[in-house]
């Protein structure tokens, strides 16, 4: 959508904006965080639980997990920071013409509108 009102309208900005979440997606987010950071200290205190573990995961994976522990960190925390990413993105943009706010997703409570709408919205400003 920006970039098609951005091409068919010189002076209109559509400006992507944090809406806050709400429950489930925000619960889902804080375990998220959560388990990551469970994986990270697991990977970590790998040497101190591996006669505990050993059996649950397998030996062959473990040893690789142990063998690269900082690859190991690094893939959980990107494989993270992905996911979260994902789970956070809820869409929300706010659109200007002539630095007048037209349409606001936050205003308008997560309501997103056609295209056609903020067309004719556009067209009405000017």
């Amino acid at each position: 959508m920006k970039e098609q009102l951005e091409l068919l309208f010189s002076d209109v900005s559509v400006v992507p904006e944090q809406y806050p979440l709400k429950n489930p997606r925000k619960t889902i987010y804080y375990i998220m965080i959560a388990l990551q950071i469970f994986f990270v200290i697991l990977i970590i205190t790998s040497d101190l639980i591996k006669s505990k573990i050993e059996f649950i995961i397998g030996v062959d994976f473990f040893k690789s997990i142990n063998e690269n522990k900082m690859v190991s960190i690094c893939l959980t925390y990107f494989i993270g920071i992905f996911i979260g990413q994902i789970i956070y993105n809820t869409g929300a943009f706010e659109v200007f013409c002539d630095d007048k706010l037209i349409w606001s997703t936050i205003e308008k409570n997560g309501i997103k509108p056609s295209l056609k709408t903020i067309i004719q919205l556009v067209k009405n400003v000017e």
